[in-house]
């Protein structure tokens, strides 16, 4: 049993059976859109989609946020990981 098992089955627990979206594990993905955004708290915020093109149910999307240092650090660590 790994590290997270227990937080990711509560998650597709929450989730339910009838969720899209992608499986657990390493998926081959695009960047379909990076949008720059502020929310209701005028918080600055870059949300970003990535999918698999062949199919319209694997679409997933993360928030990086930069409405302060930490959570800039944060986000530009995420971005360097990924490239």
């Amino acid at each position: 049993m790994g590290l997270f098992d227990d937080v990711l089955n509560n998650l597709d627990k929450e989730r339910g059976a009838s969720s899209k979206g992608f499986e657990r594990g390493t998926h081959t993905v695009a960047i379909m859109l990076a949008e720059s955004q502020t929310d209701k708290k005028e918080r600055d915020l870059i949300r970003v989609t990535v999918g698999d093109k062949s199919d319209e149910d694997k679409i997933g999307e993360a928030t990086l946020w930069f409405h302060t240092e930490g959570a800039t650090k944060m986000s530009v660590d995420k971005v360097l990981r990924l490239l």
